[in-house]
């Protein structure tokens, strides 16, 4: 029974990994990030919606992988918390 369970959670990974693979690929078909840049700022409240949808997945998967935590502060805040030098980033514009 074990390694029933255990080939049905590759068969799970091989699909899960073609499915991810055939989404990028047609993403990239559509027109990548620039497409995706133009589709988020003419569809703002759709965008949020997917993104919040999304963000807390991915920063969970990425705890349970790395075994750290996320926390997001203000520069202000970290610095507080740092009482050091914190180097503030605008974030890049697609054009």
């Amino acid at each position: 029974m074990a390694g029933l369970v255990e080939g049905t959670r590759e068969t799970q990974l091989r699909i899960t990994q073609q499915v991810r693979r055939g989404l990028m690929a047609v993403y990239d078909l559509l027109g990548g990030d620039r497409a995706f840049f133009e589709w988020a700022r003419e569809n703002p409240g759709r965008f949020y919606e997917l993104w919040a949808k999304a963000a807390p997945r991915e920063s969970e998967a990425l705890n349970r992988a790395a075994g750290t935590q996320v926390v997001i502060l203000t520069s202000d805040a970290l610095r507080a918390k740092r009482r050091g030098e914190v180097i503030d980033v605008e974030p890049e514009r697609l054009q």
